[in-house]
């Protein structure tokens, strides 16, 4: 991760709704911050196993932001995907 996100100017981090969070997504938000990467799309995959439920994708939201604004990292944009649906992927 850290190779590719040297020349990166934006990060992608993927969160499964299911699984909620997520070791791996902080590790990789913390090491595209240390990188200089300031823009961040936090996308939450899965969201079509969990119903669509907007609470669910609220509750992750609310989460990975606080620990992004402890990193010192206040904008990401959010986005709710079911890549199986291609729901905000495609379409």
């Amino acid at each position: 991760m850290a190779t590719g996100a040297s020349t990166a100017d934006l990060a992608i981090i993927l969160i499964a709704a299911r699984n909620c969070i997520f070791q791996q997504a902080r590790r990789h938000a913390y090491i595209a911050l240390l990188l200089g990467i300031r823009q961040l799309v936090v996308a939450v995959n899965k969201m079509d196993l969990v119903g669509y439920e907007s609470s669910v994708f609220d509750a992750i939201q609310d989460q990975f932001a606080s620990f992004l604004a402890e990193l010192g990292n206040t904008t990401a944009y959010f986005l709710p995907i079911s890549a199986l649906g291609g729901d905000n992927v495609v379409k």
